[in-house]
């Protein structure tokens, strides 16, 4: 970590690291792991989660536009409005996404670095692109079920016992893509209502391993509904351990074809002075 500013600001993972993750691809292969941005995402439903994408296209206001400039102008175009919740889809959690005590990271005073305007520290634009090794901790393929039923809370029993099956490690600069099989319910009117999460425990042992990042093919790296603030994963890892948080992941492909490791190239918009971003990240191997 180093200091920006007299705010503490994640580095990126080091070039060594980095070299090593780039050795895993060997087949050229490549995994899409973004989900899509649309209205039936989540189910859209308002009762559990207001923020409903509003998407509106317009190419008939670009045609009248470029008209008033060339009358008999036979040419369009289309763009868009987009407005929504930056935490929808597949997305990228800041380290200013949560607040506890009023203060962010662990220690910064959330009034000082927020205005009205958005984060003036600690926002989106400052996460770096993400390259380096990823390891798929299939957590509802060793449990034998298709998803984790309900608010399903992975403990760091069932993490350490997927690892051993596997005979694999967690290493320093790690991303863990944890899968619950919920992607196949991303549609679902009652996607938000219930579904399965990481205990602290389990986060805070991965956090204490050096992971940089962590993902999970649910809305939430949290059980929903969340029943304990105070002793939550999104609390430990961003605000505590300074953990990058990823969300929504599409991981069925890696769990068919059996993949454990991989190497991750994640990127995201720099929406400046946001708590999160969305992302498309990619695994290859």
């Amino acid at each position: 970590m180093e200091k920006k500013n007299n705010i503490r600001i994640k580095d990126s993972i080091d070039r060594k690291t980095i070299l090593k993750a780039l050795s895993i691809v060997k087949k050229g292969m490549v995994f899409d792991l973004g989900m899509e941005i649309n209205r039936r995402v989540y189910g859209q439903n308002p009762d559990v989660f207001p923020y409903s994408l509003i998407f509106e296209s317009t190419p008939e206001d670009l045609k009248r536009q470029l008209q008033d400039i060339e009358k008999d102008s036979k040419l369009s175009g289309s763009n868009e409005v987009i407005i929504s919740s930056i935490h929808f889809s597949t997305h990228i959690d800041a380290l200013c996404h949560i607040i506890y005590e009023d203060k962010v990271a662990g220690e910064f005073n959330s009034k000082d670095i927020r205005k009205k305007d958005g984060w003036k520290k600690l926002g989106a634009e400052t996460i770096p692109p993400i390259v380096g090794r990823a390891v798929l901790l299939d957590i509802a393929k060793y449990k034998g079920v298709e998803k984790l039923e309900g608010s399903y809370k992975i403990s760091l029993e069932d993490i350490k016992g997927y690892l051993k099956e596997k005979k694999m490690n967690i290493e320093s600069g790690d991303i863990a893509c944890i899968r619950t099989g919920m992607s196949k319910e991303f549609y679902n009117p009652d996607y938000l209502k219930e579904g399965p999460g990481v205990s602290k425990e389990g986060a805070e042992w991965l956090a204490q391993k050096g992971i940089y990042a962590i993902g999970i093919d649910y809305a939430s790296i949290d059980p929903l509904p969340w029943k304990d603030f105070n002793n939550c994963a999104h609390l430990q890892l961003l605000y505590k351990d300074r953990v990058y948080i990823i969300e929504a992941l599409n991981l069925e492909e890696l769990s068919n074809e059996n993949i454990s490791e991989f190497l991750i190239i994640c990127s995201s918009p720099k929406f400046t002075g946001c708590s999160g971003s969305w992302i498309r990240p990619v695994a290859l191997v």
